[in-house]
C-alpha cells in the first residue's frame, strides 16, 4: 500500500465532509492537532470512527439471523484485536440460553484499529481463504463463515468463526496457558505449539505462532488437548521448496521452539508424527484441498468484488502439498 492511500487527521487542512473524512480515514486523534475543535468536531470524527463498528455489527447480525431465524442474534463489541469486529451472540429464543457465540471481524485486509482507518479496505487474498477452509476442514479451526457487506466503503469482505470454546469442556489460548504459572510443563501441550509452529511452515502463516493470542488448547474430558487456531495471517510470498529444503527448515524450528520455550527436545521422526496425527494422508488431503478451493469459488461468486484473484494459487497449493508429502513420507531410517 502506498503512502498516500493513508491519511492521518493531522495531513488534513480545513473542514471537510463526513462523506470525505470516511473515505480518507480521518483519525479522532487528528482532534488533538486542531486548536479549540468545536463540539461538532468531536462528534463527527467520533462518528467517523464507529461507522465501520456499525457496519459489521449491522451486517453480521442480518447474516446470523438468517441462519437462526428462530433465535435472537445480539452483537456486541470485540474485546481484542486489532481488526474491526464484533461478538454474535444466538440465544436461543425460549429459553433465552446462549446457543453460540461467533467472533466477527474484517479479514486481514480490511478495515484496522490500529492507528488509522485504510482509505479503502483491500480485497482479500484467495490464499487466505483457502487457508481458512482447510484448517477447518481439518478440525483445527472453528467452524467458519465469509459474508460481505453492500459496498467496499461499508467493509467489504467479513469473516466469522465460532468460539472455540464451544462444545469444549475448557479453552486457553497459548497466552493465558504461559500466564498460569501454577500449570507445569505439559508435554501434550508442548506437542500443540510445535504443531502450531509447523503449521506456519506448511501454510505460510504469518501471526500464528509468533502471537500466543491467535491459537489455544481445547481440553476434553478424557481426550489429549488438541490445537485449535482462532486467527493467523497467510504471506503473500512463498516458495516451493524441495526435500533438502525442508529437512533443513524443520530442524531449524525445532531448536527455536525448544529453547525458547524450554520444552523437552524433539527428533525430526516424532515431529513428523506428531503432524500426521492432524494432516491426513495424501488423497484425503488433496480433496480438503479441492473442497477449499470450491469454498473460495463461492466466496467468489458471491462476492467477486472483495477477493483479489492470485495469479500464483496453483503454486501456494503445490507448496503446500510439498510439505504435506515430506511430513507423510519421510524415511525415519535416514535420520
Amino acid at each position: 500500500m502506498s503512502d498516500d492511500t493513508i491519511m492521518k487527521a493531522n495531513d488534513v487542512s480545513g473542514y471537510v465532509t463526513l462523506q470525505e473524512k470516511l473515505s480518507w480515514g480521518v483519525l479522532f486523534e487528528g482532534l488533538l492537532t486542531k486548536n479549540n475543535p468545536s463540539l461538532d468536531d468531536i462528534m463527527t470524527y467520533e462518528a467517523v470512527m464507529e461507522q465501520p463498528i456499525i457496519n459489521i455489527k449491522k451486517y453480521a447480525t442480518n447474516y446470523f439471523q438468517n441462519i437462526y431465524p428462530n433465535c435472537s442474534v445480539i452483537a456486541s463489541d470485540k474485546v481484542e484485536g486489532i481488526r474491526v469486529g464484533c461478538t454474535i451472540s444466538i440465544i436461543q429464543s425460549d429459553t433465552e440460553a446462549l446457543l453460540k457465540r461467533y467472533f466477527v471481524k474484517t479479514h486481514h485486509n480490511g478495515y484496522s484499529t490500529e492507528g488509522y482507518y485504510r482509505t479503502n479496505t483491500e480485497r482479500c487474498h484467495e490464499n487466505e481463504i483457502i487457508v481458512y477452509k482447510t484448517l477447518e476442514l481439518l478440525d483445527i479451526l472453528p467452524e467458519l463463515h465469509y459474508f460481505g457487506s453492500m459496498t467496499m466503503d461499508e467493509g467489504g469482505l467479513y469473516m466469522a468463526t465460532l468460539d472455540a470454546a464451544y462444545e469444549s469442556n475448557y479453552f486457553v489460548t497459548k497466552n493465558n496457558w504461559k500466564r498460569t504459572t501454577e500449570i507445569k510443563q505439559n508435554r501434550e501441550v508442548d506437542d500443540c505449539i510445535l504443531l502450531m509452529r509447523m503449521l506456519d511452515q506448511i501454510f505460510s502463516l504469518r501471526d500464528g505462532y509468533e502471537n500466543g493470542a491467535n491459537y489455544g488448547f481445547v481440553f476434553k474430558s478424557g481426550v489429549r488437548p488438541a490445537l485449535k487456531v482462532i486467527d493467523m495471517m497467510v504471506e503473500s510470498d512463498f516458495v516451493v521448496p524441495n526435500k533438502e529444503k525442508i529437512k533443513s527448515c524443520i530442524l531449524q524450528e525445532i531448536a527455536f521452539v525448544v529453547h525458547v520455550e524450554k520444552s523437552h527436545k524433539y527428533t525430526l521422526p516424532e515431529v513428523c508424527s506428531l503432524v500426521r496425527k492432524i494432516i491426513p494422508g495424501t488423497v484425503k488431503f488433496t480433496n480438503l484441498l479441492v473442497r477449499a478451493k470450491a469454498y473460495l469459488e463461492d466466496v467468489r461468486r458471491m462476492w467477486p468484488q472483495y477477493v483479489c484473484k492470485s495469479s500464483r494459487l496453483d503454486d501456494f497449493i503445490d507448496a503446500v502439498l510439498a510439505w504435506h508429502d515430506f511430513f507423510l513420507h519421510h524415511d525415519d531410517s535416514l535420520d
